[in-house]
């Protein structure tokens, strides 16, 4: 495996290996993936070793012109700490293979290969580039953004491959891609699952060792790869769950007679989320969601244009007021500029614990569509603690990760929506926590002084 007679000079024939010996579930896993491969396999399968020789196997091999291949991991530090480690040791004995560590990249002499590693963190980067093949690692704790509008494109121009890998992090966007790949639907498509007990990779006196040391959620998870398995840490999987068995995950048409509210979240390198929602006489309808990537705000008005809802307000979080510096202008002002002008701030809070409380006050209420809401509410689902290495304890605040973008929008919602008219929680006026676009010093609720935690 991952090895090639090759040319390294014109007179020289060398035998290239990365010096890989597959176990035998890893062998026959190579020989069975597809074009597109989704695999879940439990703690220490060996998936990176797996991957990346499964990868370098395809570079080597490659007749293609300047062939690209790319191994993308949730996060920069991820690819760099681990992989590229890998990457190396796998590559070493590659006579005059070229490594840019500023890059993060390695060509083979002979083909010149291109062989990136890239993040999930901002996608945006990997926008505009072709690849022959790539690897998504921990594809559960990147956004579903990356493969739909960042790496599938990628793939199209050479008819390009994806091998999707990860442990299961509750019932998300790998769980989906998992069942398409496994539903027999697109032959193009592979789905396999490996459990710890079925591969005995670890010796089941070390699984029943970690079992009796570990919560039964975290060990199935981790070691039998269950997607049904809570998400630890997570703040509003449990809600979101409820909402599911109690059919609140439904149709939701949109209704013209009830004006939209919107909340949303400002991304700078992440994304830039919405959500829409329609208060009903006792209850609240979240009818939309949207996220983008590296859009200007004209294009984000534009888009919110499109959708052919009729506005009440919307509800901004409180970074709106900052200037940017390359034009002297907020958020808010751009927004009035370009028409939109029933923008109401929401003064930021002292403890973030404030706005996911309030987004769990709101949640109960909330009935989604779920089709049109489907990225929001697995970032919901998905919004979790931060885990502390140095006190081996969950943090107060949020992990910031993909899901953390929706959930975000979501609190400026419930903050918006919530605060009644004795609240500190106001925009207009000149104070920190008064201060909002336009003056008047105005609640930041509906106008027509529905309040939905009255019911």
């Amino acid at each position: 495996m991952s090895r090639r007679v090759v040319k390294i000079d014109e007179n020289t024939p060398t035998l290239v290996s990365t010096n890989y010996t597959p176990r035998t579930l890893q062998a026959d896993l190579h020989r069975e993936l597809r074009r597109f491969s989704v695999i879940v396999c439990h703690r220490r399968f060996g998936k990176t070793f797996f991957a990346l020789n499964h990868m370098l196997n395809l570079a080597l091999n490659s007749l293609l012109p300047k062939p690209q291949f790319a191994y993308i991991a949730p996060t920069y530090s991820a690819a760099k700490r681990i992989v590229w480690t890998y990457l190396h040791q796998f590559l070493e004995k590659v006579p005059g293979v070229l490594f840019n560590e500023a890059d993060l990249t390695a060509i083979l002499p002979h083909n010149k290969a291109k062989i990136m590693l890239l993040s999930g963190e901002n996608y945006n980067s990997i926008r505009g580039i072709y690849l022959d093949y790539c690897v998504m690692d921990e594809v559960a704790d990147m956004s579903p953004l990356v493969w739909q509008e960042a790496v599938r494109p990628t793939l199209s121009d050479r008819g390009g491959g994806c091998l999707f890998l990860g442990t299961p992090r509750g019932n998300n966007h790998f769980k989906e891609w998992f069942d398409y790949a496994s539903s027999g639907k697109n032959t193009e498509w592979y789905g396999k699952m490996y459990k710890a007990s079925e591969t005995k990779i670890i010796p089941d006196k070390e699984l029943a060792s970690a079992q009796a040391t570990m919560d039964d959620a975290t060990y199935q998870q981790e070691y039998e790869c269950s997607f049904s398995a809570g998400i630890v840490g997570a703040y509003f999987a449990k809600m979101m769950e409820e909402a599911r068995t109690q059919g609140r995950l439904t149709t939701v048409p949109y209704q013209r007679e009830f004006p939209v509210i919107t909340g949303w979240d400002l991304g700078v390198s992440d994304s830039t989320t919405v959500w829409f929602a329609q208060q009903l006489p006792g209850k609240l309808h979240v009818i939309d969601y949207y996220e983008t990537s590296g859009s200007d705000i004209a294009t984000i008005v534009a888009d919110l244009q499109k959708k052919g809802y009729v506005y009440d307000y919307h509800l901004l979080p409180h970074d709106a007021k900052a200037r940017d510096l390359s034009t002297g202008k907020s958020i808010e002002q751009l927004l009035y500029t370009l028409g939109v002008r029933n923008v109401r701030v929401v003064p930021r809070v002292g403890q973030k614990r404030d706005s996911i409380n309030a987004a769990r006050l709101l949640l109960p209420r909330c009935t989604f569509d779920e089709k049109n809401c489907a990225r929001g509410l697995l970032a919901l689902t998905n919004y979790k603690r931060k885990w502390d290495d140095k006190t081996q304890s969950f943090a107060d605040n949020p992990l910031h990760d993909w899901s953390s973008n929706g959930a975000d929008a979501f609190q400026q919602l419930a903050m918006g929506l919530r605060a009644p008219s004795t609240s500190p929680y106001r925009y207009g006026g000149d104070t920190a926590m008064n201060g909002g676009y336009g003056g008047g010093n105005v609640d930041l609720r509906a106008e027509t002084d529905y309040n939905p935690f009255s019911i």
